[in-house]
């Protein structure tokens, strides 16, 4: 009888560890998606995110300002630069809603410099490469960027944001995006 019980238990120990072990040599699911965990730095108000893509080997990089609009979770604007692949792009995404289709976006450097965009209707504007690099060159050298936009369903928001962290910031994604 004893050994019945101890046959028993050995049984129920190999069952037990052979579901388990296999957890452990499972990848998480951001292995699964081939990207590292995103890594991110404050530089006044302007944030650099980092991710890294494991299968292809190449680290994307956002420089952006965040500004929550209402006390939503997903009430945010963000607007900045994206790194990928070795260019450069002005970006502006507003997760709640998007953008109202039709509606001018305007970005300023120090009133002086204008670029005028139509909203394409959707969750962002992404600003084609010519006109990127406009708009960075003069982030770079400027002191305020102001962001004039309309969400969808909303009225016109204004964002005035100081540029002194900007090159810095700026500069740390260039060194991290390979």
């Amino acid at each position: 009888m004893y050994k019945r019980v101890l046959r028993s238990l050995w049984l129920s120990l190999a069952l037990i560890v052979g579901s388990v072990a296999p957890l452990a040599f499972m990848p998480n699911a951001s292995a699964q998606s081939g990207e590292a965990p995103t890594e991110t730095q404050e530089f006044g108000p302007w944030m650099v995110a980092c991710t890294t893509n494991t299968v292809y080997r190449y680290t994307f990089c956002n420089t952006f300002h965040n500004k929550t609009l209402s006390d939503a979770a997903d009430d945010v604007v963000r607007f900045g630069v994206t790194r990928t692949l070795g260019t450069e792009r002005f970006g502006l995404v507003s997760l709640e809603g998007g953008l109202s289709p039709g509606s001018r976006i305007v970005i300023s450097v120090d009133k002086a410099q204008t670029w005028t965009f139509e909203s394409p209707g959707n969750v962002a504007l992404l600003v084609p490469p010519a006109e990127s690099k406009k708009i960075i060159d003069q982030l770079l050298t400027g002191k305020t960027v102001r962001v004039t936009f309309t969400p969808a369903g909303r009225s016109q928001q204004v964002i005035e944001v100081s540029l002194a962290t900007f090159p810095e910031a700026l500069k740390r994604a260039r060194e991290k995006a390979k």
